[in-house]
């Protein structure tokens, strides 16, 4: 039997190709986007190190991000975003280093794999969020117009309760912006803008301001209306102008 030189080699002990890990720690001092990330038949099954078997969670080594090329990434420049604790993301070694994982998109999650809210002294289930709340987080209400548009819908959503919608579906395009608050703003297919604010509207502008109205303008005012003018007052009218109220002072 004829020996092939390459039959002689030990294993290699490189981690070649990708793999698929959960996030179970993202607050990185150095706030650069790092990682603990526990990654399947990589690291144990079990979150509670013993002198024999397991890996807890503070012991997982920090994977760097694989940015985008948008400003090169760097002295804080570019698209930055951290995923969250419970988000399952792809994992590769740099040169097969199992000390430099690289992690560099995330695969859709669902509630399913969730940990349970963790009590003193008992571990919670490894490859899970260690603080039991994600990928599900309660108490966040959006508007229904996420769901629909799919596939054609381009989505931001966060776990604060915001959202931004740039929906392609034909003949109903839109763009919106939704707050956590509830105020919105929204351009519907016929390029008409609704703005829906649930308080106050506060405006600064430190130059000059020109409106220009092709139709009609209408104001409504519940409550009182203070026009202050510290300079001159200039008001001009084509046609008729009627002032309704009792009384009517006008000094």
């Amino acid at each position: 039997m004829k020996i092939e030189l390459g039959d002689l080699k030990q294993p290699s002990l490189k981690l070649e190709g990708i793999y698929r890990g959960v996030v179970e720690d993202n607050a990185d001092p150095t706030m650069n986007g790092r990682c603990r990330i526990r990654v399947f038949g990589v690291h144990s099954n079990s979150n509670v190190a013993t002198s024999t078997e397991g890996m807890s969670t503070d012991q997982l080594p920090w994977a760097e991000p694989v940015l985008g090329l948008i400003e090169g990434s760097i002295s804080g420049y570019g698209l930055f975003a951290v995923p969250l604790q419970g988000s399952h993301v792809f994992v590769f070694f740099e040169n097969g280093n199992h000390m430099k994982p690289r992690y560099f998109g995330s695969a859709p999650g669902t509630v399913a794999t969730a940990a349970t809210v963790p009590v003193a002294g008992q571990a919670v289930a490894a490859f899970t969020d260690p603080d039991g709340v994600y990928p599900d987080k309660t108490g966040v209400d959006f508007p229904t117009e996420a769901q629909t548009g799919y596939p054609n819908n381009i989505v931001l959503k966060t776990h604060g309760g915001h959202l931004i919608e740039i929906d392609s579906t034909e003949s109903a395009k839109r763009l919106k912006i939704y707050h956590a608050s509830g105020t919105n703003a929204e351009v519907d297919n016929e390029g008409i803008v609704t703005i829906t604010r649930v308080s106050d509207h506060i405006d600064n502008i430190t130059g000059d301001q020109t409106i220009t109205v092709g139709g009609d303008s209408n104001l409504t005012v519940s409550g009182n209306w203070n026009v202050t003018v510290t300079g001159n007052a200039t008001i001009t009218v084509a046609g008729k102008c009627t002032v309704t109220g009792n009384p009517v002072n006008l000094n």
